[in-house]
């Protein structure tokens, strides 16, 4: 029995294989300019970044370590605003605390600075999770 392929099936097929096509054709300009700054790590996180659809214009670029993307790319797959900490001052350690706080609603502005570490970020968060005051 042979399966027909309908009209309609396949406009949409089409349709959804332009699209995505759309936005590789985008990220690949995006990226056109520094594709042959990032090193097999940073690259390995925009490909899965693509893979999984989030918007790697916001972590694809050279001062990002793969480390940075990685905890980026993962604050975008879980709908995290993830400006507040997207900046290369912050460590991988440091972005994934703050990402931590951010998905379970806590209000990580007095210690989201540069300056201080992910260990003392942790360590703030386990307070506030048993909520005891955080003393600076």
């Amino acid at each position: 029995m042979h399966n027909k392929v309908t009209r309609k099936a396949r406009e949409e097929a089409l349709e959804v294989i332009g699209g995505f096509s759309k936005g590789v054709n985008r990220i690949l300009e995006i990226l056109d300019d520094t594709l042959m700054e990032f090193d097999a790590g940073q690259m390995k996180e925009i490909r899965i970044g693509l893979e999984v659809g989030v918007d790697v214009s916001v972590y694809a670029k050279p001062e990002f370590d793969a480390g940075q993307m990685h905890a980026i790319m993962h604050g975008l797959t879980d709908g995290i605003d993830v400006s507040i900490f997207a900046k290369p001052e912050f460590s991988a350690g440091q972005m994934e605390e703050l990402c931590w706080g951010l998905r379970h609603g806590v209000d990580i502005s007095n210690f989201a600075k540069p300056e201080v570490s992910a260990t003392e970020m942790s360590r703030r968060l386990e307070k506030m999770a048993i909520n005891q005051p955080v003393q600076s």
